[in-house]
């Protein structure tokens, strides 16, 4: 019997598969686990390949948005535990036994989410500012004392810190975290963002590992993550990364709406506002005076450099990015 399926979010790009999937057919060998990929592309070699290693598949190829690609993961798994992994990201050996067993040694946790390394397109570990790992004691946080724990300003300052929704690769969550919300969704960015979230509304627990158990691929394709762009294509690709943060986090807020999570999303929000800014050239985003507070009061430190840079000129700011974002 499947007890967790590790499911793998083929976002077009090919090259990665026989590696991700040779490697994880050597890691469930003796499990109870599968491997489901999904992709919104026909290509009659890789089926062939996926056919001949007993690897399911399921093709997208008209609703094919990240919430189709969760909706779909959610329906085909077969097993009670879902274990994400992004195409051009790997595991760690071992990872695979490690998360189910802490699932089947905790009945009620619901979302876990490991550590990350970097590593380039070779795969050797390498460093990237904007991806550094923090460092941070490992927390299990009781569903019934979440609310409790997110009124916290020191803990909301560490979750601001350990990112605990950011990268798929890293999170593994209880199927029937996402089989019994009921509620239509549909977007196509931060995924992670939105699968949190569900486990922070719910009375599941969370684990939040400093485990370092999947490597974060950063390659040269990736031009959000290469800092070795122009100034021009980097602004573009970032903009359009924080803009459509922005608009995901709003249906986020709505999700929270009177909780105990509305401070820690609206935090959120405030740093993807400040970073457009910072892209943008312009001040397109003003933060009340609530906001003001609540980042002077939690999140000073952290938010300090953004919300000096976006009050700079435009030559500051552009003098910043290629400095701290090596682009050309």
């Amino acid at each position: 019997m499947v007890y967790s399926s590790i499911i793998i979010f083929d976002f077009s790009r090919p090259d990665f598969i026989h590696r991700s999937v040779h490697f994880l057919i050597k890691e469930i060998s003796g499990t109870d686990s599968e491997i489901i990929l999904i992709k919104s592309y026909k290509n009659p070699e890789i089926e062939r390949f996926l056919d001949d290693n007993n690897v399911k598949y399921m093709d997208l190829m008209e609703r094919n948005k990240q919430s189709d690609y969760i909706k779909t993961a959610c329906e085909i798994a077969s097993g009670e535990i879902i274990i994400f992994m992004d195409d051009d990201d790997i595991f760690y050996p071992g990872k695979i036994k490690y998360v189910s067993d802490l699932f089947k040694e905790n009945k009620n946790l619901g979302y876990y989410h490991n550590n990350f390394d970097t590593i380039d397109e070779s795969e050797n570990i390498t460093v990237n500012r904007n991806y550094k790992t923090p460092e941070f004691e490992s927390l299990y946080i009781d569903g019934n004392r979440k609310s409790e724990f997110f009124r916290n300003s020191k803990n909301l300052r560490l979750m601001l810190k350990i990112r605990p929704d950011f990268n798929s690769s890293s999170i593994a969550v209880r199927k029937s975290l996402l089989s019994e919300y009921h509620e239509d969704y549909n977007f196509n960015v931060r995924p992670d963002s939105f699968i949190f979230t569900l486990a922070l509304m719910s009375s599941l627990d969370l684990m939040l590992d400093n485990s370092i158990l999947t490597h974060y691929r950063i390659y040269r394709g990736n031009v959000s993550t290469s800092y070795n762009a122009t100034v021009d294509q980097l602004r573009e690709t970032f903009m359009g990364a924080f803009s459509s943060g922005i608009s995901m986090f709003d249906i986020i807020q709505a999700m929270v709406k009177g909780s105990a999570y509305e401070n820690y999303i609206e935090l959120r929000i405030i740093n993807l506002k400040l970073a457009y800014n910072f892209w943008s050239l312009t001040r397109t985003y003003r933060i009340n005076f609530h906001g003001k507070l609540m980042v002077m009061g939690i999140d000073l430190i952290h938010e300090f450099g953004y919300i000096a840079l976006s009050a700079m000129p435009a030559f500051i700011k552009l003098k910043a990015m290629k400095i701290f974002y090596h682009a050309k």
